[in-house]
């Protein structure tokens, strides 16, 4: 429906449970998060089991409208190349702007 609901839906169990890559939301904690340019994003925490050895358990994701559908992008750092949260914001932000050039609006 809007940002703001995807907000607010993101502060229940539920929406932690499907921020987080583990599906647990008691191990996952947001740890900010902004609106900017009708883009959400947010910085977790997942402290579950990780997908990869090796990955980050502080990640971005963005979530933005396109074309009519939502579209969820994520940063992912491992452990040893470890990026500033601000750095790591940066570079999903660049991700959101070529994500978005790559398809402009149907007419």
């Amino acid at each position: 429906r809007s940002l703001a609901d995807l907000e607010r839906f993101a502060a229940t169990p539920e929406g932690r449970a499907l921020l987080g890559r583990s599906g647990q939301p008691y191990q996952v904690r947001i740890l900010a998060k902004k609106t900017e340019g009708e883009v959400f994003y947010v910085l977790v925490e997942d402290r579950g089991e990780a997908p990869a050895k090796g990955v980050d358990p502080r990640f971005w994701r963005a979530f933005l409208e396109l074309n009519g559908r939502l579209a969820a992008l994520t940063e992912l750092s491992f452990g040893s190349t470890r990026q500033d949260p601000q750095q790591s914001l940066a570079l999903l932000a660049a991700f959101v702007a070529a994500t978005r050039a790559a398809n402009p609006p149907t007419p």
